[in-house]
């Protein structure tokens, strides 16, 4: 009975160890998508650099682009 409580401690241990990398391993992927998605929508929402023409919000009747 002693060997068996022995043997399942380490195995628990080991299980218990990778569940927590795991649901670690979980959280650090959804914060980098999460701050991915918050850096391409700053990108397109940011003003502007003056003298560079605005593509993304030019008005169809006056294309910045040269004929």
């Amino acid at each position: 009975m002693s060997e068996m409580k022995t043997t399942k401690k380490p195995l628990i241990l080991f299980f218990a160890i990778i569940g927590v990398c795991a649901v670690l391993y979980g959280a650090w992927q959804l914060f980098e998508r999460h701050a991915a998605e918050n850096e391409v929508r700053s990108r397109f929402t940011a003003p502007v650099s003056s003298g560079v023409p605005d593509l993304l919000h030019a008005s169809p009747a006056a294309s910045p682009l040269p004929p």
